[in-house]
């Protein structure tokens, strides 16, 4: 709601849970991602979930995977951090 107002958004995504469609207001926005989760679409509302499911955070774009515990930048295709809780060594 925004005032008196009631907004409905739609949205469509795929097996991945990825979201690719959004409509709000009757005006449609489609979203494409690259292999590494980056896209350049504008979403209609911070809240809504992005590549696989994830939300981003809305100040950097960033999944926050884990629960929280490590930041991926689909930008650089990374994680922000090594994982130091991995099984198979540093990394």
């Amino acid at each position: 709601r925004e005032g008196d107002e009631v907004v409905t958004t739609m949205i469509a995504g795929d097996r991945s849970n990825s979201v690719l469609h959004v409509s709000e207001d009757g005006t449609p926005v489609n979203i494409a991602y690259t292999p590494f989760g980056h896209h350049q679409a504008v979403q209609a509302g911070a809240e809504l979930p992005g590549f696989n499911g994830e939300q981003p955070d809305p100040l950097t774009g960033h999944y926050l995977l884990g629960n929280g515990y490590r930041a991926y930048n689909p930008v650089l295709m990374r994680f922000n951090s090594p994982d130091s809780m991995s099984p198979f060594g540093r990394g």
